[in-house]
């Protein structure tokens, strides 16, 4: 599990922290992972009072399963994402390992495998959830959210996967932001595309209902559902 942040004040994992731990987690009870790794600040960045990032991880672990948890091992003295690669590479030289999980938020995933990867290690991305929006972009705010960390990463193409009936305009919000937006839609779930039943078409005739509904909201300046 990389490292991310936490709130020094309260002494808690923010959201990156809590889901890669979560994720992490979940792959020890499902038997892929039999060890987890913590990563220990090297101290250069923050106020010095913050307390350690592998304290909290282990802190919580201990919580869970004061009994029979998981091996925990801390990558020492790290600031970046390199330097844990670098941790990685030379425990996996010592201890024999051939093939590491990384677990990391979802838009660093196959960065951070990349550079663990370079060490000689066979790396298989986790991506952890999602915490600063919902990936199948139901609400302007999430699009918004996606928007911005397209930009911040450098991204100039992103696939926009939503449901049918809302891929166009989603597609077209996205790239309204300046990046090529390329709609995959989703499968449909409220009936069948092809319309075979009276109750497909009525169900059809009520999501283009609401649709247009939601799109003469957003136009009149109102907050659409969608």
């Amino acid at each position: 599990m990389l490292g991310a942040g936490l709130q020094c004040g309260t002494a808690t994992l923010d959201p990156h922290s809590l889901a890669r731990l979560v994720r992490g987690l979940e792959l020890w009870r499902a038997g892929y992972a039999p060890r987890l790794t913590v990563s220990e600040p090297s101290g250069l960045l923050g106020p010095a009072s913050c307390p350690r990032l592998s304290d909290l991880q282990r802190a919580h672990i201990r919580a869970l399963y004061p009994q029979g948890g998981p091996e925990i091992v801390t990558l020492r003295r790290v600031t970046t994402t390199r330097d844990e690669a670098a941790r990685v590479r030379d425990l996996a030289r010592e201890r024999g390992w051939r093939r590491v999980l990384v677990v990391t938020s979802p838009s660093h995933s196959r960065r951070a495998a990349r550079l663990v990867a370079s060490g000689g290690v066979e790396a298989v991305s986790v991506p952890a959830g999602e915490t600063r929006f919902d990936m199948t972009l139901p609400l302007p705010s999430d699009r918004l959210a996606a928007l911005r960390l397209a930009r911040e990463r450098g991204w100039r193409r992103v696939l926009v996967v939503t449901s049918p009936s809302h891929s166009r305009r989603a597609a077209r919000l996205v790239a309204s932001g300046g990046v090529e937006a390329v709609s995959v839609p989703a499968g449909e779930t409220r009936f069948d595309m092809t319309l075979p039943l009276p109750s497909d078409r009525l169900a059809a005739l009520r999501t283009l209902l609401y649709e247009g509904l939601s799109r003469v909201k957003a136009g009149v300046g109102g907050t659409p559902e969608r």
